[in-house]
């Protein structure tokens, strides 16, 4: 085994504690997870950006301040990255475009302090689609970032350099963000675990100029980490009201890590294989009912929902207050740079532009019906499981066209999204979800539960996914990309 991959799947969790009882140095980790990045960033295209300098520089301070015995935050010394739409004064910030491939930022986004207060040690900047808007990791910057389990597939987006970083053992975790799945598609595809908070848990404070991204009016800051404690260090390193967003939750988030081992026995779930009308693979459905029905055995009361929910119009909602947003606020960009993005982004654009006042009426009308009813749903149950997608990492750039033998559109455009019908509808209902690993497919790709929670609730989905993952452990689980370097 290479020395620096020595720690390399080991938890935060675990790291922390070895960090404040001096048995490692935060540079040692430091430094080991740089050399990961070299080994594997080539293969993987994980990163935009490398902070090497600036890492090692905060490791350095991190070991003096806890040698001196100084107070450190929960996240001292752990190597994580950055989303590359996520401002961060002093080093570039691409948005995944050419337009903005030299743009460097005067003033860090609210989530990057938070994280250095917390003592996190960002190692660079990771990759994402155009502006965070497809569901894989395809830009003009760089080639495709792919999947550790099979690198001729994809990662998943957006946030799939992080999802595909975490999944190969550079860092434990990794900031990323969800606006219509974008932490729980690559979370899935990758064997991760990802959560998407509840809209507002954690305040976004993004200046609405060149760094302004039209996700934000579903989207919700995001961890993606191989272990659940993992994730919930980082919501409650991260969470809480800020004063200068009066949209997010006024409320403290509660103390997670000191219940999360709690249990679920007695909850009440409901587990909807299709939400109605959504396309499953056969094989996932498979896997994803086996693993709701275990939930039984974790104490939980499993019941089949009988949902009658059109996710084809529930997408064409979404889609009209998402790119008609993306119009508003950035059709300048697409009127003079149109040239140099991809045709994915320019295609919504289009739509965008041609959104009309009564559409986008009928849009936000159907979006309250819809909170609404998802508020109902959840006045019977404490949690609902779903499979997190319709399939298994697919071949880069070889977009489904049908599941099962139905039309899917494989431009994400129209009504018919095809593999990700169950991830935007709880961005636009603003429920906290988490796509959990759950098994394998018969080519040897994870597949994902997903675990959806009452507004506010984090807590309870992170219950459940703790309990989940101590039956049926995944992060001992290691992707081919990295294990020549492991054995």
């Amino acid at each position: 085994m290479k020395k620096h991959w020595e720690l390399a799947f080991k938890s935060a969790w675990d790291l922390r504690k070895l960090i404040i009882n001096k048995v490692i140095s935060p540079v040692e980790l430091v430094e080991d997870a740089l050399s990961r990045l070299h080994d594997l960033n080539p293969k993987l295209n994980a990163f935009l950006e490398v902070t090497f300098e600036e890492a090692i520089k905060k490791a350095k301070k991190t070991e003096k301040d806890i040698v001196k015995g100084k107070k450190v935050g929960l996240l001292a010394g752990i190597p994580t990255s950055i989303k590359d739409h996520i401002s961060t004064a002093g080093t570039k910030t691409t948005f995944g475009s050419l337009i903005f491939k030299d743009y460097i930022p005067s003033k860090n986004h609210l989530i990057v302090d938070r994280l250095n207060d917390s003592g996190a040690i960002s190692i660079g900047k990771t990759n994402l689609p155009e502006f965070g808007m497809i569901s894989s990791t395809e830009n003009f910057l760089r080639k495709d970032c792919v999947n550790p389990w099979d690198t001729t597939r994809i990662a998943g987006g957006s946030s799939g350099g992080a999802s595909s970083s975490v999944a190969a053992g550079i860092t434990p975790l990794a900031q990323g963000s969800d606006g219509g799945g974008s932490i729980r598609i690559p979370a899935a595809f990758c064997g991760n675990f990802g959560i998407k908070p509840t809209t507002g848990r954690i305040p976004t404070l993004e200046q609405k100029s060149l760094s302004y991204i039209p996700q934000l009016i579903f989207s919700a800051i995001s961890p993606v980490s191989r272990t659940v404690i993992d994730s919930a260090l980082f919501l409650q390193s991260v969470s809480g009201p800020h004063i200068d967003d009066p949209n997010c939750i006024q409320n403290d988030m509660p103390n997670l890590i000191n219940h999360i081992n709690e249990g679920i026995k007695d909850f009440k779930i409901g587990w909807s294989s299709d939400l109605g009308s959504a396309v499953v693979d056969t094989e996932v459905l498979n896997i994803t009912q086996k693993a709701a029905a275990s939930f039984e055995n974790l104490g939980a009361n499993v019941e089949n929902l009988s949902l009658n929910i059109n996710v084809n119009s529930l997408f064409k909602c979404f889609s009209t207050l998402m790119y008609a947003t993306l119009y508003h606020n950035m059709g300048d960009n697409w009127r003079d740079f149109g040239s140099q993005m991809t045709s994915s982004l320019q295609m919504r654009f289009e739509y965008g532009s041609k959104v009309t006042a009564n559409e986008l009426l009928l849009a936000i009308n159907e979006l309250e019906n819809w909170k609404k009813e998802v508020g109902e749903l959840f006045e019977n149950y404490d949690l609902v499981l779903t499979p997190s997608l319709s399939i298994p990492a697919f071949k880069c750039r070889e977009w489904p066209t049908s599941i099962n033998s139905i039309e899917v559109d494989p431009f994400e455009i129209s009504q018919n999204a095809g593999f990700y019908h169950f991830s935007y509808p709880f961005n636009m209902s603003g429920n906290p979800a988490a796509s959990i690993p759950c098994g394998f497919s018969s080519e040897g790709l994870p597949i994902g539960l997903q675990i959806i929670g009452r507004m506010g609730d984090e807590l309870s989905v992170l219950k459940a996914s703790a309990a989940f993952e101590e039956v049926y452990p995944w992060a001992s689980k290691y992707p081919p990309v990295s294990i020549k370097y492991i054995n």
